[in-house]
């Protein structure tokens, strides 16, 4: 039994602490007013043909 209670405390010895840093993390971050996530670039399955705008010019 005290072999097993060993086991539970050293199982949550260091998960709670990187938790702890990477809330203290977001704070820092939400308080700076750093919420950009920068350009995202949009994929898909089947991508969107642009129209070619070179032969709509030359014809009209």
């Amino acid at each position: 039994m005290v072999k097993l209670t060993f086991y539970d405390i050293l199982e949550n010895f260091g998960y709670r602490q990187l938790n702890t840093v990477w809330r203290a993390w977001a704070i820092v971050s939400s308080l700076r007013r750093n919420q950009s996530q920068g350009a995202m670039e949009r994929r898909g399955f089947d991508p969107v043909k642009k129209p070619d705008t070179a032969k709509n010019r030359s014809s009209g």
